[in-house]
């Protein structure tokens, strides 16, 4: 598969027609439309490592951010890697009805982390949530009454 941009700063994608994501916005799997793709004169003055375009969402017309590797750099185009990487991803869902309140809460922030690609802030939450979890369910290993 084929990306790159080429002197006249156009995308070029062999997918570009099936190129889908699940849109952070609407939480919808859709086809994504280039909007603002990097200057070629820019691209190949600077060289960067990686390459950020703009894509809008077909479904509610959100701008999705991604970011691509750059593979080569050529005197007639710039090759990017056929992977990317979502700088913004959907929210997780899920029923938060059997957790604790302050579980819940901090579950919540996991997963607010997750989402912004925090991994690090992402285990750290999991792991307070565990900590609240594990105290309300004291040493029997059942749910104490709510005080």
């Amino acid at each position: 598969m084929s990306v790159y941009i080429d002197t006249q700063s156009h995308l070029h994608h062999d997918q570009q027609q099936n190129l889908a994501v699940s849109c952070p916005h609407c939480q919808v799997l859709s086809h994504i439309t280039p909007m603002a793709v990097p200057k070629y004169d820019q691209l190949v003055t600077f060289r960067p490592k990686q390459v950020g375009i703009v894509f809008r969402c077909d479904s509610c017309n959100a701008p999705v951010f991604l970011k691509f590797n750059a593979k080569m750099y050529a005197a007639s185009r710039v090759e990017l890697s056929a992977t990317f990487v979502e700088l913004e991803r959907a929210k997780e869902k899920f029923s938060f009805t059997y957790l604790p309140e302050e579980a819940e809460l901090l579950f919540k922030e996991a997963l607010s982390c997750y989402s912004a690609v925090c991994f690090n802030a992402f285990a750290s939450m999991c792991r307070r949530t565990a900590q609240v979890v594990f105290a309300e369910l004291g040493n029997s290993g059942k749910p104490q009454a709510v005080r």
